[in-house]
């Protein structure tokens, strides 16, 4: 968050009108030689420091052009203004100050730093300030798995829950704060390898957000993301539904060869596929969110679902444990096949191509 204090000023050079500026607290260094503005926010930083970091400042600063002797100043300093978003310019400019760490053991990750990393890899980008861009491209590999292998070991240490709870909190909390525009930063720098894990969190976990019928709410409701981006993720949508109900009828007919379980029979299969179609889940691309597993490998003789009409729970019998075990293997499976098939999923090309394409 951008900590500040309100000040007025007059800009006597290029504006008539007073100019309502905010300095930013941790920003605003008394011996800075250079001020920043976006939007009313106004950092002093220094500009050896920026010109170190970023190419595209170094070539501005030696541009005299860009600065004339006689151009805007602020506070004794030369003034640039920026189109940049103040919040996420803050972050990258805490980062080129060594005041924020985005690969620090101790962060966990939270909804801040997540914002935090995505400035710095917006912005970084867009200044070339690769040493910045390298560290929160190193952030996000760690959050974001890109095969099921890396899925699975970031599931085991829980380095999946945070992206999915920062989408879901930004697009579901009725106190949310908007949520960035994470499909289109992805695009920009030119990490498409990020997206089919993040649309695929989004079309699960983003609620109504990526049913057809929110199209028809578009007034009312603007999309967060791009129109483009948003018919991707609807398609996305049906298309793991099917999936999930192809894959799941698949392994409610698997029968091992012994099973000779008079209670592992059509009736409880289909009785099971009744409730199991009716989850949100949509696809086990997560490990431990796959449908049956705890229960399974626990070898419990039943599962409590709750009732498709009213607000009761209601016990299933669970397969055979012959029959389970094969379930669970032919689970783990399918979500591999469904791992490699996920960009195409949601419109994208291979994943090969996809990390060719950086």
């Amino acid at each position: 968050m951008c900590k500040s204090n309100v000040i007025g000023e007059t800009d006597n050079q290029s504006h008539s009108r007073e100019i309502r500026r905010v300095k930013h607290l941790d920003l605003y260094f008394t011996d800075g030689t250079i001020v920043l503005m976006a939007g009313t926010m106004i950092f002093r930083v220094y500009y050896g420091q920026l010109c170190q970091e970023s190419e595209v400042f170094r070539n501005m600063m030696e541009d005299a052009e860009h600065i004339p002797k006689d151009g805007e100043t602020y506070d004794g300093c030369p003034l640039v203004q920026l189109t940049d978003d103040p919040e996420m310019l803050g972050y990258f400019l805490k980062a080129l100050s060594g005041k924020i760490h985005l690969l620090d053991p101790d962060d966990l990750a939270s909804d801040e730093s997540i914002v935090a990393a995505l400035g710095v890899l917006r912005l970084s980008h867009k200044y070339m300030a690769s040493r910045q861009r390298k560290k929160a491209i190193k952030w996000f590999e760690s959050i974001i798995p890109q095969n099921s292998k890396e899925a699975i070991d970031m599931d085991s240490v829980g380095r999946l829950e945070p992206w999915k709870e920062f989408i879901q909190y930004r697009l579901l909390s009725t106190i949310r704060k908007p949520i960035p525009n994470i499909i289109g930063i992805f695009q920009e720098c030119g990490l498409h390898r990020f997206l089919p894990w993040t649309l695929y969190m989004i079309s699960v976990y983003g609620g109504t957000l990526c049913l057809p019928e929110r199209l028809m709410k578009i007034e009312q409701d603007p999309f967060p993301f791009s129109n483009e981006a948003m018919l991707g993720l609807i398609q996305g949508r049906q298309h793991l539904e099917k999936l999930y109900r192809k894959n799941i009828w698949k392994i409610i007919q698997i029968r091992h060869g012994f099973c000779r379980d008079a209670t592992c029979n059509e009736m409880c299969r289909l009785a099971l596929l009744e409730h199991l179609t009716q989850t949100s889940n949509l696809m086990w691309l997560q490990p431990s969110r796959i449908p049956l597993q705890k229960v399974l490998k626990s070898n419990c003789n039943s599962v409590l679902f709750n009732s498709l009409e009213d607000t009761l729970l209601v016990e299933r019998r669970l397969p055979c444990t012959l029959c389970g075990k094969l379930w669970l293997v032919e689970s783990e499976r399918l979500m591999q096949e469904a791992w490699v098939g996920l960009p195409k999923i949601f419109g994208l090309p291979s994943w090969e191509e996809l990390k060719n394409e950086e």
